[in-house]
Parts: structure tokens; C-alpha cells; sequence
């Protein structure tokens, strides 16, 4: 490879500068993935659990406090993220880790009290809101550093 990345941006053509952003995928991929998966979770599972559920201000509520945790764990773990710097292995893991997360998330607002009776508490949701935001801010701000 002849490409020279040592230069300015600006005096980059744009075949050098599209193989420039390429060669970042190791990061990009783990970011997409942990933003939708992050977005999933806010958007449309956590809109449909409550207690009871089929109150909506209930489901309200736990919306707006679940969100509310999730800002404290990614407030946390970027507040932290010099601390400690994740091996790439760890980063790709993280996306993983919330996707999980989604899948249980989507599985107690599709059951709501019978299948997954025992996350169905507010309790464990509010630790798995926290949780996803930990996991959120761990992966932003590691692969920026």
C-alpha cells in the first residue's frame, strides 16, 4: 500500500480518503451496532413496560426512569473511560453484550408477566437500563480513545 495517511485531509483525493475511513471498521462496526441496538431499546421495547402495563402512565414512568438510568450508566462509564482501555476483543464484545440485552428487553415487553416472570420486576429492568448505558459509554467512549 503506497497510500500515503500521513497527509492532510484536505490534500487527500477522494479514493485515499474513503480507504482512510475504511481502514477504521474495526471501530465503526462495534459503534453502529451498540448505537442500534441502543436505539431499539429506547425507542421501542422500554415504551412497552410498565406496572401494571397497560396503564400508560405506568408505562411512562418506566420509560422516563429507565431512560434517567441509562443516562447514569453511560454518565458513568464515560466519566471513567480513561480509567481503563478495552483490547478490540472487549470492544466487539460490548455490542454483543447489548444486543443481549435487547433480546431480553423485547422478550419481557413481549411477555410481559408470564414468560420471563422473574426480570419482570422494576428492580431487574432498572439494573438492565443501567446496565445497557454502562455498556453504551464503555463502547463509545473506548473506541475514541
Amino acid at each position: 500500500d503506497t497510500t500515503n495517511y500521513d497527509t492532510k485531509i484536505e490534500n487527500m483525493s477522494v479514493s485515499e480518503r474513503f480507504f482512510f475511513v475504511l481502514r477504521l471498521w474495526p471501530y465503526i462496526v462495534p459503534l453502529f451496532t451498540v448505537y442500534a441496538a441502543e436505539y431499539a431499546l429506547q425507542s421501542g421495547t422500554w415504551t412497552a413496560i410498565g406496572f401494571p402495563v397497560d396503564d400508560i402512565h405506568s408505562r411512562d414512568r418506566f420509560y422516563e426512569f429507565s431512560n434517567w438510568m441509562y443516562q447514569a450508566g453511560v454518565f458513568l462509564s464515560r466519566s471513567s473511560g480513561t480509567l481503563w482501555t478495552a483490547p478490540i476483543w472487549i470492544l466487539w464484545l460490548m455490542p454483543g453484550l447489548q444486543c443481549v440485552n435487547l433480546i431480553m428487553f423485547t422478550k419481557v415487553a413481549a411477555s410481559h408477566n408470564s414468560a420471563a416472570s422473574w426480570l419482570y420486576t422494576p428492580g431487574s429492568l432498572y439494573i438492565g437500563a443501567f446496565y445497557s448505558g454502562l455498556l453504551g459509554g464503555a463502547c463509545y467512549i473506548n473506541a475514541y480513545t
